[in-house]
């Protein structure tokens, strides 16, 4: 837009062809009646008339000149805001794709049928603690994208001292209450069904040592021996036990959580995507066409 300075300067411009052809018949006519001239010698009207026409077709050329960069220049702008509007939707959609809400459910299946299938002997439980912790760095990996490559989870300066009215102003606290409890409830489950696998392994390693030292105490009993390990021994060992039941429970009442928000939470967080995209390049409109 060009502002009130320069809208002034150029009425000026357009103007002042028509001001000196105005001095030139006051000067004719003062010269007329009293005799005294104070318009260029050997400069008659015929030839401010040429000038005039002259300087009016320059300042059209200038003016289209300046009109014709004036739009280039809002086209750019309107052009560039679009391209990192639809980068940023671009992104947003990434990272929201990429709340695996099925994951957790799906460690837990996999313990579960670690564990039955190898119930005998201790199951090696180092690939899903190890997937486990993969998907958790995703997660603080996402929640740091979400905050350094886009704006909606932060209120921009251009928001704060705007006049322009728009659901901006409340889609942003809601997005961000949103993705913070997905995320957050995503990460809870992961820790929580962690820490009962790491318990439960360690009831199956106890379990493994007593089993061991009982072997150990019936084939002493049978040669005749003292047996090794006493009660006292295998009391220390229940005592290193970890009750596990409330742990997995915890699990599965985050596990009801998330699916849940797989048919809530989540949708909704693409819902608020869509739309903020959209007031965004509906704002990028409204101030390019003013």
């Amino acid at each position: 837009m060009i502002g009130k300075l320069k809208k002034h300067w150029v009425w000026g411009v357009v103007a002042a062809p028509f001001v000196l052809m105005i001095l030139l018949h006051l000067g004719i006519a003062i010269f007329k009646y009293t005799g005294f001239n104070f318009n260029i010698q050997g400069v008659d009207a015929p030839d401010w008339f040429i000038f005039a026409g002259s300087y009016m077709g320059g300042v059209m050329t200038l003016v289209g000149v300046i009109l014709t960069i004036h739009y280039q220049r809002k086209s750019n702008f309107k052009q560039q805001k679009f391209t990192e509007i639809l980068k940023e939707r671009e992104t947003l959609g990434n990272i929201i794709s990429r709340l695996d809400l099925l994951g957790p459910s799906g460690c837990y299946q996999e313990y579960t049928s670690l564990v039955s299938a190898e119930y005998a002997q201790i199951p090696n439980l180092s690939n899903i603690r190890r997937n486990i912790v993969d998907k958790m760095g995703i997660l603080n990996q996402l929640r740091a994208e979400i905050n350094l490559s886009t704006d909606i989870m932060a209120m921009p300066t251009e928001c704060a001292s705007c006049n322009h009215q728009c659901r901006l102003i409340s889609l942003r606290p809601e997005f961000q209450v949103l993705y913070t409890t997905v995320n957050q409830n995503l990460l809870d489950a992961y820790a929580a069904l962690d820490t009962f696998i790491v318990a439960s392994l360690n009831n199956r390693l106890i379990e493994e040592r007593k089993l061991i030292s009982m072997q150990q105490n019936y084939a002493a009993q049978s040669q005749g021996k003292a047996i090794p390990y006493t009660q006292s021994f295998f009391n220390e060992l229940d005592s290193r036990k970890i009750h596990t039941e409330d742990l997995e429970q915890r699990v599965r009442d985050k596990l009801n959580i998330i699916t849940g928000m797989n048919s809530n939470e989540y949708v909704r967080l693409i819902t608020l995507c869509r739309e903020y995209s959209f007031i965004k390049i509906q704002n990028i409109e409204n101030v390019t066409e003013h």
